[in-house]
């Protein structure tokens, strides 16, 4: 079996493993189906591209692991003798929401990576093209940090009922390739390795050198009593638009300039809404995980879980910010306007 090779293809094979493993349970053909089902998922992994090529590959890689995972902890616990029949049901849930993610991760294949800038109208003088320049800034600087907060205010609603030993515990398995625990049953021991490579995956996102500031910050909104302004402080939203200002109100800026970089804002906009489409469907698929797994240590489990996608969702979006040594994955809102001032970027402190 070969499912070419984007995680598309793998989400879809799987699925396809699991709808036969649906139309034989409590028949004689259930056990080869689920053989067939696991043998998709274990080749599968193995024949995803090693290395991805941009944040957007990554996260939606991960995204498949983790709807793949979902799937194959439904279909453990519909197998055997001891099936209940709620599970169908769980089985077909989560068939659906993994061609969903097939789905959605087909269409991104088909769109190019460095995103689309749309034209924009040519503004009259230096000086309304400076303040549009300005306004699409702020206005995209906004969206990034109120995006973030809607998609990780879930995991932060989720830190907010676990014992402080178990925010700190995941919070140390952030980076260093997370270890869920013993699992029961052949299909959810599977689930493990699939995890494992989620993790091996959102890793990419969390070089060393990031590590402790993505786990320090990381922390901060955990503990955070006024979350919409700690966000904007975590993703370095302020210290860029104090940037932005002071690059639009320099000398010999050009008309021309600024309107490509308002183009640019805006296709970075719609780039940045890509990936954080895929870390809502990650966050949405750790709870299913939790919700289904049969680990021995669930909680931490699904813990780990969604404190490596909370640190890698900060890392990506400073990335696009543009707040400091990160990534440099995308060229973000920052560097867009100092490339369009004629400054060329540093680094802020």
């Amino acid at each position: 079996m070969s499912i070419d090779t984007g995680p598309a293809q793998y989400a879809d094979s799987v699925a396809g493993g699991a709808e036969w493993l649906l139309l034989t349970l409590g028949t004689p053909g259930e056990e080869s189906a689920a053989v067939l089902l696991a043998d998709r998922a274990r080749r599968g992994l193995d024949e995803l591209p090693p290395e991805p090529q941009s944040d957007l590959d990554t996260l939606g890689q991960a995204t498949a692991g983790l709807a793949v995972a979902c799937t194959l902890l439904a279909a453990d616990r519909a197998t055997g003798p001891g099936a209940a029949p709620a599970t169908r049901a769980e089985l077909e849930r989560s068939i659906a929401r993994l061609t969903e993610t097939s789905e959605e991760l087909d269409a991104l294949a088909k769109v190019p990576v460095a995103g689309f800038a749309p034209p924009v109208a040519p503004s009259p003088t230096v000086g309304a093209a400076t303040e549009r320049l300005r306004r699409q800034s702020a206005d995209s600087l906004s969206a990034m940090a109120e995006r973030t907060l809607g998609l990780v205010g879930v995991v932060l609603d989720r830190a907010a009922g676990w014992p402080k030993p178990v925010a700190d515990d995941a919070l140390v398995c952030v980076g260093a390739g997370g270890r869920p625990g013993a699992w029961l049953g052949e299909l959810a021991a599977l689930t493990r390795r699939v995890l494992l490579w989620v993790l091996d995956r959102l890793d990419r996102l969390l070089p060393v050198r990031l590590l402790p500031q993505a786990r320090r910050r990381a922390r901060q909104l955990v503990e955070a009593e006024d979350r919409h302004a700690a966000i904007r402080v975590v993703l370095g939203v302020t210290d860029a638009r104090l940037d932005v200002d002071r690059l639009l109100s320099g000398p010999g800026l050009d008309r021309d300039r600024l309107d490509r970089a308002t183009a640019e804002l805006l296709g970075l906009d719609e780039r940045f809404d890509t990936a954080m489409r895929w870390v809502r469907l990650s966050v949405g698929a750790i709870t299913v995980v939790a919700e289904l797994s049969r680990a021995l240590d669930p909680l931490l489990t699904s813990a780990a879980l969604y404190m490596t996608v909370l640190c890698a969702t900060v890392v990506v979006t400073r990335d696009y910010v543009d707040s400091g040594r990160g990534l440099g994955l995308v060229h973000g809102v920052r560097s867009v306007v100092a490339d369009a001032c004629e400054e060329h970027s540093r680094e802020p402190g």
